[in-house]
């Protein structure tokens, strides 16, 4: 299992996570290197796998980042706070909820 040491250091992870999400998006997570983003962020290679375990290890945490962004829209939406997704969200209760 992955440690996930870089959950306690939210502050030092934003830099090389915009980093990394640049360098995936560029060039692929599979073309992309360790060098590639340390040359991106500028943090230092020990850095990066002291707060993120790797390559891996930031991939994970920028999901994580993504999924709870996901997570707040839709809790907004469903609280009917947001007037831009009532209608899908509605949609999607009707489609998720209908009965038979």
């Amino acid at each position: 299992m992955m440690s996930r040491r870089w959950s306690r250091s939210s502050g030092t992870r934003d830099t090389p996570l915009r980093a990394a999400r640049e360098v995936f998006l560029d060039k692929g997570y599979a073309e992309a290197t360790v060098a590639d983003i340390v040359e991106a962020s500028g943090i230092s290679v020990g850095s990066l796998y002291h707060h993120f375990g790797g390559k891996p290890g930031l991939f994970l945490a920028l999901w994580e980042r993504f999924t709870r962004g996901q997570e707040e829209r839709t809790s907004k939406a469903a609280e009917g706070t947001c007037s831009a997704w009532r209608t899908p969200a509605r949609a999607t209760c009707s489609s998720c909820c209908s009965r038979p």
